[in-house]
């Protein structure tokens, strides 16, 4: 995971970027159920801040990327997409350690609701996939 600005924002010509920053920002996060924003505000509280609270909520990488760009916020994404977003030159990745451990993909299914047949080959798909990841 990484975090972005737009190429414009205050903090993107940083060398280094403090918790302390960050928290005074306007920031796209992840939905409140994602393991993602936990994390995220752990790190705040690792550093003995309060999450920001000026937060548009997003789990899409593109309405990240609009924010980004059109609300002056830092917004939270994976590393290969803020990694490709800045070889596009639409974003700067800001020099922050984000030391979290989050899986590569996940999967969510709707409680009391039975899989159709695509989403239980689709699930078997990934499954023979990662057993052929691990080893």
């Amino acid at each position: 995971m990484r975090l972005i600005c737009s190429p414009s924002h205050p903090l993107a010509a940083q060398k280094r970027v403090s918790w302390a920053q960050l928290q005074t920002q306007r920031w796209v996060m992840p939905p409140p159920w994602a393991t993602s924003r936990t994390k995220l505000h752990q790190l705040f509280y690792k550093n003995r801040l309060n999450p920001p609270t000026d937060c548009l909520e997003s789990a899409s990488y593109l309405a990240t990327l609009a924010f980004v760009q059109t609300q002056n916020a830092v917004g939270f994404v994976a590393r290969n997409v803020a990694q490709h977003l800045h070889a596009q030159g639409l974003v700067q990745v800001l020099p922050v350690a984000l030391p979290m451990e989050l899986p590569p993909i996940g999967l969510m299914l709707l409680a009391g609701q039975s899989p159709s047949v695509a989403t239980l080959k689709l699930l078997a798909c990934l499954r023979e996939v990662a057993q052929g990841w691990e080893k």
